[in-house]
């Protein structure tokens, strides 16, 4: 039998190669956050997206309501991972939240929800900072053009609420959000965009602007304004500084240097990337998180005041077994991107 010089080596090439794949594996490990906490529990189908709901009559009280498209559920969990709510609705897609809006009399926290399934709407409930509990305000839902994603934007003096929803194949749409004298909430659609396939939106209301990610394309910038004609414009194309992999969700930051900046969940590479949000749209660096796979939805809080997570909390869904929400420090990921002492502005 001949085995020849090739015959030898490859074995001893197989095994260095995969010794050094396996050392590299290891290397990007050590270099990962470590996530601080999940959130789960028995009736837990694909748990997609979240927000932070802070209560403004205790700042160390954070509730986590996170939307379940597979459950057919939203969940409230507080920091400590105990379930305090759950409601059914049909196909939730993503979940927001605008705290203080000037409906009425007195203002109030509103979250909100965009159904995939029994009729295209958004769901809008009402956030009880006495009893921690999500009540329904819209009598039934605001229907919608075929949606997909999902987020809310208010005028920069907290007056005027809507609802943008982007879709998979019929652009972008933004409803105005008012609220009748029963105290319901009604909406209608004041604007539409073309655009192609789309899920992740966030809207900066002190800068008047929202933000759209295209799957193949990049983020595109939106005015939040109805009444200001302009088209959108691509701020941060794909490929930019390795910006790839299905792009999904999308948070609001300040960095340690006063830097308002975007986080955006690169699904296919298991990375968030941080571009500042003001042109030229630096890159700022990207991180990962642990064991953190797939991401799509994400969010962010920022604050001095929770003590378990300090300086705010950086919260994601993942694909992993379980489909956890992951909780990290987010000074942990400013440590980790080399930024410097963390902000204490949301």
């Amino acid at each position: 039998m001949r085995f020849g010089l090739r015959g030898l080596l490859f074995p001893f090439m197989l095994s260095m190669a995969i010794g050094f794949v396996q050392g590299l594996a290891c290397a990007d490990n050590s270099d990962m956050v470590k996530g601080t906490s999940q959130l789960h529990n028995d009736s837990v189908g694909d748990q997609d997206d979240l927000c932070f709901w802070n209560n403004a009559k205790e700042s160390s009280e954070i509730r986590v309501i996170v939307s379940d498209k597979k459950a057919n559920l939203i969940f409230t969990y507080s920091l400590d991972g105990r379930l305090t709510q759950s409601i059914q609705v049909a196909k939730p897609g993503n979940i927001d939240v605008r705290q203080g809006v000037a409906f009425g009399a007195e203002p109030i926290d509103v979250v909100a929800v965009n159904l995939r399934s029994g009729g295209w709407k958004i769901r809008l409930f009402l956030m009880d900072s006495d009893t921690r509990q999500l009540v329904p305000i819209d009598d039934g839902g605001i229907p919608t053009r075929p949606n997909y994603g999902f987020c809310l934007a208010c005028d920069s003096n907290q007056e005027k609420l809507f609802g943008i929803c982007t879709s998979e194949d019929s652009g972008v749409t933004q409803y105005e959000i008012s609220r009748k004298s029963n105290g319901n909430c009604e909406g209608r659609e004041v604007k539409h965009w073309d655009l192609g396939k789309c899920e992740g939106v966030v809207a900066d209301d002190a800068a008047g602007k929202f933000y759209v990610a295209v799957e193949t394309e990049g983020i595109w910038q939106f005015n939040v304004d109805p009444s200001i004609d302009q088209a959108p414009e691509l701020v941060i194309p794909l490929g930019k500084d390795g910006l790839g992999g299905d792009l999904e969700g999308m948070t609001l930051v300040k960095l340690p240097d006063g830097s308002h900046a975007l986080v955006v969940s690169s699904q296919g590479k298991n990375e968030f990337f941080v571009f500042e949000r003001f042109s030229p749209w630096n890159y700022r660096g990207k991180f990962s998180i642990e064991g953190v796979v797939a991401t799509d939805g994400i969010d962010l809080i920022q604050s001095d005041q929770i003590t378990s997570f300090p300086e705010g909390i950086f919260g994601c869904h993942s694909a992993q077994a379980g489909h956890p929400i992951v909780l990290s420090s987010w000074r942990s990921i400013v440590n980790q991107m080399n930024l410097g002492s963390a902000s204490s502005s949301r």
